[in-house]
């Protein structure tokens, strides 16, 4: 099914493959077959160029962090495009994408910038936390980020 998976992300009764070599994103039933093949190669609205991350909101859309065009695309539950966000802010250094549902904010780590990058519901830009300062030494190289209802942000180097 891939070619070089970056992410995996179990979703209800679904496995999501993000393979940033194929620059397409696949749900798996638990059986292995295919359930939604999102994304072709290539920049423009409706495709994806070396996607790296995945996230699934309260609703139901997919967000799909795209590494090559430093913005993260949008899906609905029947595997329609429905658009772009954060491609003024994001660089190709942003490596993570939370969903922060409770908080209603989409939470990116950008490893280029050394920041942890929070965009409101429309993708502006809302707050950036540099790592150096607030966050100890050893997050420096920080790859990882998740949220919990009510219990707040974690982080990881």
């Amino acid at each position: 099914y891939t070619q070089n998976p970056s992410q995996l992300q179990q979703h209800g009764e679904s496995l999501w493959i993000v393979d940033s070599a194929s620059h397409t994103a696949i749900s798996l039933d638990y059986n292995g077959r295919i359930l939604t093949q999102l994304g072709q190669p290539g920049t423009a609205l409706g495709q994806l160029n070396a996607p790296i991350d995945i996230a699934i909101d309260n609703s139901g859309l997919t967000h799909i962090l795209e590494m090559g065009s430093s913005r993260i695309s949008v899906w609905d539950k029947q595997g329609k495009w429905q658009g772009v966000y954060g491609e003024k802010l994001l660089t190709p250094g942003s490596r993570k994408l939370v969903l922060n549902d409770h908080a209603n904010q989409t939470l990116v780590i950008d490893s280029w910038q050394q920041t942890l990058l929070s965009l409101d519901p429309m993708g502006k830009h809302d707050i950036a936390l540099p790592f150096n300062g607030i966050i100890p030494e050893r997050f420096s190289g920080l790859s990882c980020l998740s949220t919990a209802p009510g219990k707040g942000l974690y982080l990881a180097a």
